[in-house]
């Protein structure tokens, strides 16, 4: 007998039978490559990051054709176009923060008493 947490990720991974791409999450060493500091490489552990997500007010037209073709692979789903921004304080106050942007497409799909999510990266 499959315990019940094996069964409901077998049951979203079959629920989710096409891949548009994993959104991959920010990480505080992404933001601190865009930093002014990376070339003297700074110990992360003294930045600070903070995170934000938002519902994007707008799309292009590359976004609206993934939302397109998510939506026809999901019909069921509900999409939503969401910005992840992160924004990293290296402690050098000339430098100012760090801030980076990415896009993903939000994906819930209602699965008998179920909703699983995915993210699809932009």
């Amino acid at each position: 007998m499959l315990c019940r947490k094996t069964t409901i990720a077998r049951i979203a991974a079959a629920a989710f039978h096409v891949n548009f791409g994993a959104y991959r999450r920010l990480q505080k060493v992404d933001v601190a490559l865009e930093c002014e500091c990376a070339e003297h490489a700074p110990d992360l552990d003294d930045m600070t990051i903070s995170y934000d997500v938002v519902d994007a007010p707008c799309a292009v037209d590359e976004e609206w054709e993934l939302l397109r073709r998510i939506r026809a692979a999901y019909p069921a789903a509900t999409c939503t176009l969401i910005i992840h921004t992160a924004s990293l304080d290296c402690g050098n106050a000339a430098h100012g923060y760090s801030t980076m942007e990415r896009k993903s497409i939000k994906v819930a799909l209602p699965v008998g008493p179920f909703t699983f999510t995915r993210e699809f990266e932009v």
